[in-house]
């Protein structure tokens, strides 16, 4: 009978603990203005400056790949597929299209353009958000949409999540960051 409830227990415990540390986090106040240019003020936007510099390389980055070597995106893709119980991706050679890889290079540069604007200045580009929401909010739909209606192949599921969750995380770090302003 034991067994039955050690899956809540531990969902309620990490409930209690998270419940417990989030109010920790917003009275550290890690996020001061941007227009000081004082030293000590750089360590407290550490985490939003750090978080929105890597999402504008992990969107340039992978945007060049997509034009330059689009079999490697593709190989990616399928290894996460295989890592979630699935065989090769069953449309691969449809993949290489030109016109489909210039669109989705175009858009992903877009993406990290927008995450290098508001990085680099909040205040200013902060309006940047609505439009960098939602492109990677319905990339993490489409995707969605996608497994469920046309193909089931587990490696759609995964970029679902991961586009869902740095969804939030911009949201989530720009919004408390701009509050703090």
């Amino acid at each position: 009978m034991r067994l039955h409830n050690t899956v809540p227990e531990r969902w309620n415990r990490l409930w209690n603990w998270l419940w417990n540390w989030l109010p920790r986090v917003r009275r550290t106040r890690y996020v001061l203005g941007m227009h000081n240019p004082s030293p000590a003020s750089a360590k407290p936007w550490l985490p939003f400056r750090l978080l929105y510099v890597f999402l504008a390389l992990q969107f340039a980055i992978p945007a060049a790949s997509y034009l330059l070597v689009p079999s490697w995106a593709l190989d990616q893709f399928e290894q996460v597929g295989r890592v979630l119980g699935e065989g090769a991706y069953p449309l691969r050679s449809g993949e290489l299209g030109l016109l489909w890889r210039v669109l989705a290079a175009g858009n992903v540069m877009t993406l990290a353009l927008m995450c290098g604007l508001i990085a680099w200045d909040l205040r200013k580009y902060y309006i940047v958000l609505v439009p960098l929401v939602f492109l990677k909010g319905f990339s993490a739909v489409a995707y969605f949409f996608v497994y469920f209606v046309a193909l089931p192949y587990r490696g759609f599921l995964a970029i679902f999540a991961l586009d869902g969750v740095t969804a939030a995380a911009m949201v989530i770090f720009a919004r408390e960051a701009h509050r703090r302003l």
